[in-house]
């Protein structure tokens, strides 16, 4: 079966903190363009309140993977959880 012509798929193994990181800039320049938070534009959406753009259903899916790999990204303890990190006073 040849390949020629036909479009490719890089995929990347990242640790989920990476790639939690690179979705949450990805999410901070869509509120800074639309001066408006992401959780809002969610809650609109969701509500019919704005139109169901191209880009602002990428902003949406950004928005519910970051809500996704927050819950697989603690910050410390319990894989699942988020806790406070870890600070030695002395």
């Amino acid at each position: 079966m040849s390949t020629a012509g036909k479009a490719s798929i890089t995929v990347r193994n990242a640790p989920t903190g990476t790639m939690l990181a690179e979705v949450e800039e990805k999410l901070r320049q869509y509120e800074i363009r639309y001066e408006m938070s992401s959780e809002k534009m969610a809650a609109l959406l969701e509500l019919d309140a704005i139109r169901p753009t191209a880009e602002v259903l990428r902003w949406y899916s950004s928005y519910q993977g970051a809500l996704s790999l927050r819950k697989k990204t603690p910050t410390t303890g319990t894989p699942g959880t988020i806790t406070e990190p870890f600070t030695n006073s002395g």
